[in-house]
């Protein structure tokens, strides 16, 4: 029997097909179900390898410390929300007991919402233990592994042995959250990250066209790009380069104004000798907007977000594709 989350989050009975798509924003960032649908954007800025982290999304605030004095105080100045989250935390928790279940499920969310991830995974760590059939806090718990841990990862390495441990637990909570409310196209996605970042690219390429299908069966047209673009990537890491073009054709012909996939498609095709190719599918994505097309034009855009051989090609890709056009405004 599947589960039904509690009262006030219940899904509006208009929207009852698109049920799966409030149960999994809820964890990530609850809002009125009515209003719920625009915040689809948002919610796959933490469900994609293309967007694994807020605070590497394009689009968001970067605050990269350069040398010197004016990057010592933006070194100092970026401790402060983690001091008051730690705070905020311990506040939380020493008053756990007296809070109802709505109010613990809410601080977990208010967490979550201000990128407080440990305190996320504790406060879920206590919700299951409690109750072990919140199929909600088991997602939300996973969410908090798989960002803990891949925060430090560029993809250009392995995942040392306390992410690899924060990894599989994220995988088997994922599965967890998935017998309580069933499938899901954020949590099957999520779990395929995880998967990926454990090296299992077949298993992650079987979970991307999983999380796909059910966006389709759910309807969530602007979810459905983030495993389109996942599967792409993944395909492209274990050499099926053809394949991966292809993939990135579709995704680009079914969502023409997502950007990400531009600078991947070029990324591929520079890496499979196609440099003029890559070049004009470069110059797509400087059409959608400017300002994209500088954000682009820095590695650092895709760093932590990309399998590394996409990483590796991209970055041979931006050297050639600046130097030749000669656009020092890029630069």
């Amino acid at each position: 029997e599947k589960q039904s989350l509690p009262s006030p989050y219940q899904p509006h009975p208009l929207l009852y097909p698109m049920q799966a798509v409030f149960i999994l924003l809820m964890p990530l960032l609850w809002v009125d179900p009515i209003a719920s649908l625009p915040t689809l954007r948002k919610a796959r800025n933490f469900a994609g390898t293309s967007c694994r982290l807020p605070t590497r999304c394009p689009g968001r605030t970067r605050t990269n410390a350069k040398d010197g004095e004016i990057g010592r105080r933006r070194t100092l100045a970026s401790m402060l929300p983690w001091v008051a989250a730690r705070r905020a935390q311990a506040r939380e928790l020493q008053n756990w007991d007296k809070l109802t279940r709505q109010e613990r499920f809410d601080a977990t969310v208010k967490a979550f919402e201000r990128g407080d991830y440990d305190g996320v995974k504790s406060m879920c760590e206590r919700l299951v233990e409690e109750d072990s059939t919140l199929g909600y806090a088991w997602s939300l718990l996973g969410t908090a592994e798989l960002i803990l841990g891949s925060r430090n990862l560029t993809m250009s390495g392995s995942p040392t042995d306390g992410e690899q441990y924060l990894l599989v637990r994220a995988v088997r909570h994922f599965d967890m959250a998935t017998s309580i409310v069933g499938k899901d196209a954020i949590t099957t996605n999520n779990k395929a990250n995880a998967l990926g970042l454990l090296g299992d690219w077949d298993g992650a390429i079987r979970g991307y066209e999983e999380a796909f299908q059910t966006s389709l069966d759910t309807r969530m047209k602007d979810f459905e790009v983030i495993p389109m673009m996942n599967k792409a990537l993944a395909l492209f890491e274990i050499q099926k380069d053809k394949e991966a073009e292809q993939q990135l054709h579709l995704t680009s012909r079914r969502h023409p104004d997502y950007e990400d996939a531009y600078a991947a498609l070029a990324a591929i095709q520079y890496g499979t000798g196609k440099k003029f190719q890559a070049a004009d599918t470069f110059d797509k994505l400087c059409e959608l907007d400017y300002g994209l097309c500088e954000a682009y034009s820095n590695i650092n855009i895709v760093l932590g977000r990309w399998p590394k051989r996409a990483i590796r090609s991209y970055k041979e890709f931006l050297e050639s594709y600046l130097k030749d056009r000669k656009q020092p405004a890029l630069i």
